[in-house]
């Protein structure tokens, strides 16, 4: 049996520090990219800026949920916090809004849901009014108006084509009509 010599000891030694310093490299940019990652994510949804809550009462809020952004002129300014239903009618969405931004919302902003893009996500429409008034404060209640439902617009464009399909055929029958008679002809 050959005992270890201290050259050999030595070098064990070395290795295994070695591979604690790489562990521990790695240990480390790990949680820094991990921490850089939180505050990104966390940014985007407000969690380490001041924000202030303001609601709004809609009637219909047509798919909108927490989540969902908030925009004032175009631009991103905050997310739906919560969604809660009191009745048959009445929804009412709490709203967060960047500490910054709610000095250009005044407490005669209109609120509507919209959706991002033709088929998108739905978002709060923070629409201002032309009535100077009070920037708003901590919990208060905006106006809001309806959406107009997807839906709806959709049915309505059926009965449009329907009526333009009707409207051509008539149009085709009457041309026929004339095309195969010759008293416009003799005439």
């Amino acid at each position: 049996i050959r005992r270890p010599t201290i050259k050999t000891i030595l070098c064990s030694i070395m290795k295994n520090k070695y591979s604690n310093f790489k562990l521990g490299i790695f240990v480390t940019v790990s949680l820094v990219l991990l921490i850089v990652s939180l505050y990104y994510i966390g940014n985007k949804k407000h969690l380490f800026s001041k924000t202030t809550t303001i609601h709004a009462v809609f009637h219909s809020i047509d798919g909108l949920r927490a989540g969902n952004n908030v925009r004032f002129a175009g631009i991103d300014i905050g997310n739906v916090s919560a969604v809660k239903i009191v009745n048959d009618s009445t929804v009412i969405v709490s709203i967060q809004i960047e500490e910054d931004s709610k000095r250009f919302i005044c407490k005669n902003a209109v609120a509507d849901v919209g959706s991002d893009g033709l088929m998108g996500n739905k978002l709060v429409n923070i629409n201002p009014n032309e009535v100077p008034a009070p920037p708003i404060e901590n919990n208060d209640t905006i106006q809001s108006i309806t959406p107009i439902a997807s839906d709806q617009m959709i049915r309505t464009l059926n009965n449009t084509n329907n009526n333009v399909l009707d409207i051509t055929n008539d149009l085709k029958s009457i041309t026929k009509r004339i095309n195969s008679s010759n008293a416009l002809w003799s005439l």
